[in-house]
């Protein structure tokens, strides 16, 4: 699997995305939201390397103002997830429903 290096920054109102690895020139694509990064990173890596996008190795750097910001935004990407799964588990409980009654 070939891993490319991802460094994300912050432009204007945008998550600008520059990519580097083995066979593929510069690259670089933005979206207005963050949650799309993954999505168009594979999409573009796949549509000019020919690959599978899942199957692409990304190494991701976050830099906002400069600095890097990698390891807060690996810690908040965690804590979405624990978030995610407790809110799910909870919804699957039967009592769950009866719980949230009585709560504006």
């Amino acid at each position: 699997m070939t891993t490319y290096d991802v460094t994300v920054t912050r432009e204007d109102d945008l998550w600008v995305a520059d990519i580097t690895g083995e066979g593929l020139g510069p690259a670089a694509t933005d979206v207005e939201r963050f949650a799309d990064l993954d999505t168009e990173v594979r999409d573009l890596i796949a549509g000019l390397t020919d690959a599978d996008p899942g199957s692409l190795g990304l190494a991701w750097r976050y830099e906002i103002g400069g600095e890097d910001v990698t390891e807060l935004i690996a810690s908040l990407a965690v804590r979405e997830d624990r978030l995610r799964e407790a809110t799910s588990s909870r919804a699957a409980r039967p009592d769950s429903a009866a719980e949230g009654a009585d709560r504006p």
